[in-house]
């Protein structure tokens, strides 16, 4: 299992970057939230308005009409964002691509299957669940069952309010690589610590029982 985790970095390179920004759309503390023995963690450690690692190239990308594709020209509140260096920044974007289909190769040599797991955290807004899981056509149904099932205690919407998992194109349409994204509602965990380590625990457990599922296949 490979998680991804690539919104939780906030090292802005130098950017003048506003501090509402980063506050709020920041995926606060996911790199400690999801953790597993058993899984390998890719954590990307710049923040998302310098380079957004899960945007597709700006030519496939309708976020990037509003601003905000690989490199982030307007903020959240519609402010300018400079960008700078953006040959070196798509640089740092193909690198890390590169590095996450190595990791996946090297996994495949391993293991007969592999769960990419795509890692996130969500602001509260009226009418959005506790979970939301987003999935892709190769995701198996029965491993959102099995999620679902795990998070009866919680709302859960499956590709609401954000939909689909990151899976590099060398890997669409692969039997052997199941896609899925969690993520997790920030107001469940980032109000006090007993709530984070509540939910960090919570997280642990379901992460063990895709491992298992994983597992079934060997």
């Amino acid at each position: 299992m490979i998680l991804h985790i690539p919104h939780a970095g906030t090292n802005t390179l130098g950017r003048n970057i506003e501090q509402f920004d980063i506050d709020y759309l920041t995926d606060w503390r996911t790199d400690e939230l999801f953790n597993c023995e058993f899984a390998t963690k890719l954590v990307f450690p710049i923040s998302r308005f310098v380079c957004d690692v899960e945007r597709f190239p700006d030519e496939y990308e309708e976020m990037f009409k509003i601003g905000q594709g690989i490199c982030y020209t307007k903020g959240t509140r519609d402010n300018d964002i400079e960008v700078i260096d953006k040959e070196g920044i798509l640089k740092i974007y193909d690198k890390w691509h590169l590095d996450l289909i190595l990791l996946m190769n090297e996994t495949l040599c391993y293991f007969s299957k592999i769960v990419l797991v795509d890692c996130h955290s969500f602001p509260d807004k009226e009418g959005y669940p506790d979970f939301c899981i987003g999935t892709t056509e190769q995701t198996p149904k029965e491993l959102v069952d099995l999620v679902q099932d795990f998070l009866t205690d919680y709302d859960v919407k499956i590709n609401y309010p954000y939909s689909g998992s990151i899976i590099p194109d060398k890997f669409v349409g692969n039997a052997n690589v199941f896609p899925i994204m969690i993520e997790v509602n920030k107001k469940l965990y980032l109000n006090n610590e007993d709530d984070f380590n509540k939910i960090k625990i919570v997280i642990n457990q379901l992460l063990g029982v895709i491992a298992e599922y994983e597992d079934s296949f060997e």
